[in-house]
């Protein structure tokens, strides 16, 4: 691709599906690499896409496609590298568990810095690009820089809205490493179900459980940085499924997802049209 100008992310594409379509081909080529044996790293393709379709959506929801064009670009650039790092995670620690592994945020930075993979990003806007996916997995951000923080901030949004649906609808043990009845049968920790219900995101530090973890994706909830992101969310409506596939032995739990639905509910107060993740610059299929 032609190296950019300084006041613009990419060059002026003809065609923004097929410019998105590129750069996802760049991401399924690195990661062809690692095989298809492993379900795992099959997990993590879909899932790149599936941000990339909520990304596309977010996007448009909070009309940041028409009013700033180049974060718009820089934001689907990040969704489809921000996970990058975790099929270098998978190969050296069998894990996708960052406290028994590697920080799979900084492992992404550093594998798309060794592999060049934005040299086509003028650099301003690739360094914007590795701070968010830097930070986009972190409790708390410190980003100095207001765009490259809004830009996490998308980044972070779309990836949790498909980690309900990988939650929802992939193999539970590749994702938790645990049955969905290990984690059914398993009680909350007290500091995690304080933490969900005062409106605040589940500290990693705080789990004690399987179904602590089941939590921790509840908690995203309290921690949306765009009003779109809640309506997509109640729209699509993976967050509970899991939760209701399975008798629940702590009752604990059902007043966590009390408190979910009366959060949805008063951030989708005003119609729910135009809510489905837009895969339209994912590859054809997909």
């Amino acid at each position: 691709m032609t190296p950019v100008t300084e006041d613009c992310v990419l060059p002026a594409a003809g065609d923004e599906r097929t410019d998105m379509q590129d750069w996802t081909q760049r991401f399924l080529d690195y990661t062809a690499g690692f095989g298809t044996a492993d379900t795992r790293y099959e997990l993590k393709r879909v899932h790149t896409l599936g941000v990339l379709g909520y990304m596309n959506a977010l996007l448009k929801l909070e009309g940041i496609t028409a009013e700033d064009p180049d974060l718009a670009q820089a934001a689907r650039i990040a969704a489809v590298f921000h996970d990058i790092g975790r099929f270098e995670q998978l190969r050296r620690h069998d894990t996708f568990f960052d406290a028994k592994s590697a920080d799979h945020a900084a492992l992404s930075v550093q594998v798309l810095e060794e592999t060049a993979m934005l040299q086509d990003v003028e650099k301003a806007w690739r360094q914007r690009i590795l701070t968010a996916i830097a930070q986009h997995n972190r409790l708390e951000t410190d980003i100095g820089d207001p765009v490259a923080s809004r830009l996490c901030d998308l980044v972070r949004d779309a990836d949790r809205l498909d980690i309900y649906r990988v939650f929802a609808v992939d193999d539970i043990q590749d994702m938790t490493a645990h049955t969905a009845e290990e984690a059914a049968q398993s009680t909350a920790s007290p500091a995690v179900i304080e933490a969900l219900l005062a409106g605040r995101p589940v500290d990693k530090r705080d789990r004690q459980t399987p179904m602590d973890l089941w939590l921790t994706y509840l908690g995203f909830v309290n921690d949306f940085r765009f009003p779109a992101s809640y309506r997509l969310c109640k729209a699509a409506g993976f967050w509970r499924k899991r939760f209701d596939s399975i008798p629940l032995a702590d009752p604990a739990v059902r007043t966590c997802l009390e408190h979910v639905e009366v959060v949805l509910n008063e951030h989708c107060t005003g119609p729910e049209r135009d809510t489905a993740p837009d895969r339209g610059t994912s590859l054809p299929g997909l």
